[in-house]
């Protein structure tokens, strides 16, 4: 086809995962390019949009020839894509950049052909960094995931290696049936912390300043259709929008000098006045319930003790440097982790220091240290702004003198 049409030759190497073109580009490529407002030179993934190639695609078949090539040249059908379980196979379609529109346009054209998503990833710091605050490597791009059965009940593949994959990974999986975007239920758990890269100037501005609480929120935000459950949904939940959020870190883990740089750099933390908290050993149970607290002014507020062991023992075993840790990860449990050094944390040196206000709970050794945000849903919903039409969620940055004394 490409020969026909623009007397250039194409091929698919193996060894680089990659497809070649032979040869010059022909000016008949280029006049089709810029026929359909396209770009001729740099990643089209990561600059352009498709708004007039949609239109021209006016039938179903056109979509479904269109989407089968782009699952010739970007879809992945690595058997170790996973959304959720091992059973289930899907087609990954990855994205770099900040080209919220152009991913949000090809979901769409899978939904022209009833094939819904059955996960979109957002290159977005609310998907790739729900807890630390702090963490500044969330740029690892978008992820389009389609339930490989789906796929092949109403799309189709040109490629015939791509095709005999698929036919290949459907033997691996379970579940046959495939699982549609449009009747798989949404669940929220948990909150996400209000991250520093929010409203970062590399974020598009109807992006910019902006919080999303699950991949199906900003999929509405942009256009996407989500399906009327999921929708009533969302709507319920933002009606308490203090329970979604943490304006503060809700864990942040590294060395001593880390997050000291943090405390320096973050007027909250600058200002707040610590003083030691000791614990009792009773006071110390491992728990990984979400709803309880410590240090607060009651039962509804506080530091969460899921987190607080966590941090504590990050620090704890950081500091012995007995290989419970790798980078700012506890491998293996965290409860046999915990149970392994709570005896003996003076000794290690591990401190737990309050602060006066309800901001963050600092856990620190001599090397290490760690980050624990405070939890207040009433003081977190004093900090939200909703339009409850489009469901644009904002979260402002508390300030010092607005926070809970403790």
């Amino acid at each position: 086809m490409w020969q026909s049409e623009y007397s250039m030759d194409i091929a698919y190497s193996v060894l680089n995962r990659a497809w070649r073109i032979s040869g010059t580009v022909t000016p008949e490529l280029v006049e089709d390019l810029t026929e359909l407002e396209l770009i001729t030179k740099g990643n089209f993934r990561e600059t352009s949009t498709i708004e007039k190639l949609t239109a021209a695609l006016n039938n179903t078949e056109k979509v479904k020839r269109f989407i089968a090539g782009l699952t010739d040249t970007i879809g992945s059908l690595a058997p170790s894509h996973r959304n959720r379980t091992a059973d289930l196979q899907v087609i990954s379609y990855e994205f770099t950049g900040k080209n919220f529109i152009l991913v949000s346009q090809i979901a769409n054209l899978f939904i022209k052909i009833d094939c819904y998503p059955n996960q979109i990833l957002w290159n977005h710091p609310n998907f790739q960094s729900g807890d630390n605050r702090y963490y500044r490597q969330w740029k690892k791009g978008f992820k389009i995931r389609i339930v490989l059965t789906d796929y092949i009940r109403a799309g189709s593949f040109v490629s015939g290696a791509k095709q005999l994959s698929a036919i290949e990974n459907v033997a691996l999986q379970k579940d046959k049936g495939g699982q549609k975007e449009n009747v798989r239920s949404v669940r929220i758990n948990g909150r996400s912390t209000l991250h520093i890269d929010e409203n970062s100037n590399w974020l598009p501005d109807y992006i910019r300043g902006k919080h999303f609480v699950h991949n199906a929120h900003m999929a509405y935000f942009l256009g996407i259709p989500i399906n009327g459950e999921t929708l009533t949904y969302l709507r319920r939940k933002l009606e308490k929008p203090g329970k979604l959020i943490s304006p503060f870190t809700i864990l942040t883990k590294g060395s001593r000098q880390e997050i000291n740089d943090i405390i320096k750099n973050e007027e909250y933390l600058r200002q707040s006045t610590y003083s030691e908290v000791l614990f009792s050993r009773e006071q110390l149970k491992t728990t990984t319930a979400k709803n309880l607290y410590i240090l607060g002014n009651g039962k509804e507020d506080g530091f969460p003790i899921s987190q607080v062991i966590h941090a504590i023992t990050y620090v704890g075993l950081a500091q012995l440097n007995q290989g419970g840790v790798r980078r700012t990860k506890i491998s293996g449990n965290l409860q046999d982790g915990f149970s392994g050094i709570k005896e003996k944390l003076s000794t290690i040196g591990v401190r737990v220091m309050k602060p006066d206000r309800g901001t963050c709970l600092l856990i620190q050794s001599q090397d290490f240290a760690a980050l624990v945000g405070y939890v207040n849903d009433d003081f977190n919903t004093t900090l939200t702004e909703i339009d409850h039409d489009t469901l644009a969620f904002k979260v402002r940055e508390p300030k010092f003198s607005e926070c809970v004394v403790l």
